[in-house]
């Protein structure tokens, strides 16, 4: 339940309000319930193949990104309902929203009993996580007017951003070679990343240089 609410824990428990309180929504839990069952439980791992397979999953993952965007423009929103300028709140609150179930990993692995420093969040950022604190900052500029442009607009285009580079690094991960390889080295200039798959990293250089590691 930690990694389906972590975000709006967080931001909650930023914002002064219960951070038990989305709990009170019985289908979220009810479903987050179920697809956990399903994975671990399921007879022969049918449902868990399913999700696995790649039309599928891609599907999963532009939809994944809707939500993110989403969750970073209410919480840009809602802080500023209740900070008109508190700008540096706007922007923590939205990137929380966006990146809540990564930031809570750490404790999370507290809770099990598995302590890996090496992969603090806030320390070793992955690329979600980066770019939520980017989308919350243009949400932010958006909620104070600093920015041209309609929120409908922004959370399109910061939409499609995010579908677009996932479905990239997906690219990248399975060691297909084409456009889309440049296309991921040259944003990696900008937005140095790390993509995990099947014990390989890929490491996205500031300078556009590839490099993998074996973990």
């Amino acid at each position: 339940m930690l990694h389906c609410f972590g975000s709006y824990i967080l931001a909650d428990m930023l914002l002064g309000e219960a951070p038990i309180d989305y709990f009170s929504n019985n289908s979220s839990v009810l479903l987050a319930t179920a697809v956990w069952y399903l994975i671990f439980f399921c007879p022969m791992n049918l449902f868990y193949k399913c999700v696995s397979f790649l039309p599928v999953k891609l599907i999963f993952v532009a939809m994944k990104e809707v939500v993110r965007v989403r969750k970073i423009a209410i919480g840009v929103h809602h802080a500023h309902h209740h900070y008109h300028h508190g700008w540096f709140i706007m922007v923590v609150t939205g990137w929380v929203k966006g990146s809540g179930i990564a930031l809570v990993s750490n404790f999370e692995q507290l809770l099990r009993g598995v302590w890996k420093p090496e992969t603090n969040e806030i320390l070793h950022m992955t690329f979600p996580t980066k770019a939520s604190l980017y989308g919350a900052i243009l949400f932010t500029l958006q909620q104070t007017h600093w920015l041209p442009i309609s929120k409908a607009n922004l959370i399109f285009f910061f939409t499609m951003f995010m579908i677009y580079i996932t479905k990239l690094g997906g690219h990248i991960t399975t060691g297909v070679h084409s456009q889309a390889g440049g296309d991921t080295a040259a944003w990696g200039r900008y937005i140095p990343t790390q993509v995990w798959s099947r014990g390989v990293c890929v490491c996205i250089l500031p300078q556009g240089k590839e490099s993998d590691w074996k973990s």
